[in-house]
């Protein structure tokens, strides 16, 4: 592993987000239609490059930041390393519930999820991504 890398993982920490609704799915569509928006949704993610995580400061304000996250996984995780020291962590540490907003490179189409946030710094974990 270079330098490089071992002084990001040293220095980061990784938050998960466990959404809510896993696959929010619509009772009034069928399962090949649900499946279907499964997969755009998964497609716009992975296809983003970044997203909007939207956190609470203490006043319970919006506070949005432009992150570059993991892909997805297979339950729709999604994992974004960070600076321990960052006010996302702090305000993640007060208040998991977090909102993750991707838009579709041609802004076609957009993804939100709305989720628990983790804050893990497991170096072993950290070493996986």
């Amino acid at each position: 592993m270079n330098q490089l890398i071992k002084l990001i993982l040293g220095t980061c920490l990784i938050a998960i987000l466990n959404p809510v609704d896993t696959y929010a799915q619509n009772p009034e569509l069928n399962d090949s239609a649900n499946e279907k928006l499964i997969s755009a949704a998964r497609e716009i993610m992975n296809n983003a490059g970044t997203c909007a995580l939207i956190t609470l400061d203490d006043q319970s304000i919006p506070m949005v930041r432009t992150m570059d996250p993991f892909p997805p996984e297979s339950d729709f995780s999604v994992w974004f390393g960070t600076k321990s020291e960052s006010r996302k962590v702090s305000q993640i540490k007060k208040n998991s519930t977090v909102t993750l907003y991707y838009q579709d490179v041609d802004a076609s189409g957009y993804v939100v999820i709305h989720g628990k946030a983790q804050i893990v710094d497991d170096q072993g974990e950290k070493e996986k991504r």
